[in-house]
């Protein structure tokens, strides 16, 4: 069984979300369980769900860490009588006491994908707390006592959450469980604390999103792909041990392949359309642009009232007179019979009308057509 632990002390950010991944990718080969693990001793946030959701990451369950405080705490007062943990009288509040475990006999080894087998001593292990005044476990201690209790066997958490692995890892041998647990604790990304929210804001897709990530340190056997590709060809022992940085071009790259790949009609709605032709309307900005809210702008662009005057006018007027014409040629013959423009007055009178000099006016004429009059009111 794999879990994800997440806190609703702070937003996930793309370093979450690859540890987040991976957990998810490893659970689905090896046939196990993925939950999600909540550090809920801060206020409740639905929105690190609706993020999971569109990223993708289905859960069986939701684990909170104080619906087994009971449990956490019966522990600790074991490890008390046990003589393995020992009271400490707080030293702002001499009423209150807090727990902290002794030191481990022998020493700590995590078995790690990405850095082998880790072997820490006891002297380099402190007396750390396992249960604060009030009788409050520490995030630590019921984290550990809560892989022990699911049946966690394998974790994926950042390599700067290495102590904290080792800290639960001396928990859990202190209670006597035994079991072994494999890690892998993930390079850091330079850069990765950015917030999923932001991402997805700057109008990044989930799924390139998913693509960059999983690519990172990583040798991919194609570029672009989604999650259920992965299942088939990542190998957690592949990952590089060295720490990346967050590549904007390259996520930028991404990006836009997927809003490529995307089925035109599907790629429409994220502008308020389900109109094929403006996907594909869409897709020919491609080669400038990487973001939906860059396409955005060049579809609102054409789309918004005109505000015309001079040649640009009697062009206006002239398209809400016509009928509609089936093709470029027909449609800019039928203007200049009419306007008596010459070709490059004509030309750039169209341009004002569509809001655009980028594309060849007759690469875009096939997809705007049926909306002709509409575009240049």
């Amino acid at each position: 069984m794999l879990r994800f632990a997440v806190s609703f002390a702070h937003e996930m950010c793309l370093e979450d979300l690859r540890v987040a991944i991976i957990s998810y990718i490893v659970a689905l080969q090896k046939h196990e369980e993925f939950i999600i693990y909540i550090d809920d001793s801060h206020a409740n946030d639905e929105s690190i769900f609706m993020l999971l959701e569109k990223f993708a990451l289905p859960h069986e369950q939701r684990l909170y860490q104080n619906e087994r405080r009971h449990i956490h705490q019966t522990l600790a007062i074991r490890l008390l009588e046990e003589k393995k943990a020992f009271a400490v009288e707080h030293k702002e509040t001499h009423n209150f006491f807090e727990l902290k475990l002794h030191k481990p006999n022998d020493a700590i080894v995590i078995n790690d994908f990405i850095a082998d087998k880790i072997t820490t001593s006891p002297k380099e292990i402190d007396n750390f707390v396992i249960l604060q005044t009030h009788t409050i476990p520490t995030t630590d201690f019921a984290c550990a006592c809560d892989d022990m209790l699911s049946g966690i066997t394998h974790i994926v958490a950042l390599r700067r959450d290495l102590k904290k692995s080792i800290k639960q890892r001396c928990i859990q041998e202190m209670l006597g469980y035994t079991q072994p647990i494999t890690y892998c604790h993930l390079p850091l990304i330079e850069g990765g604390n950015i917030t999923l929210e932001a991402l997805l804001k700057e109008g990044f897709l989930p799924d390139a999103i998913i693509n960059y990530v999983i690519a990172l340190g990583y040798p991919t056997p194609v570029e672009i792909f989604t999650l259920p590709d992965t299942i088939e060809w990542f190998d957690i022992t592949k990952l590089s041990h060295d720490s990346v940085r967050l590549d904007w071009d390259r996520l930028r790259f991404i990006n836009r392949e997927h809003l490529r790949q995307m089925e035109d009609k599907k790629l429409s709605t994220l502008f308020g359309f389900a109109d094929s032709d403006i996907g594909r309307l869409a897709k020919l900005y491609l080669e400038k642009v990487s973001t939906i809210h860059e396409l955005e702008t060049k579809i609102k662009a054409i789309f918004a009232p005109k505000r015309c005057t001079g040649n640009a006018k009697l062009v206006q007027e002239i398209i809400l007179q016509a009928p509609m014409f089936y093709t470029y040629e027909t449609f800019v013959a039928y203007l200049k019979k009419t306007s008596m423009l010459e070709d490059e007055t004509l030309k750039e009178a169209l341009q004002t009308l569509f809001c655009e000099q980028d594309i060849e006016l007759d690469l875009i004429y096939p997809f705007i057509k049926s909306y002709i009059t509409e575009l240049v009111a």
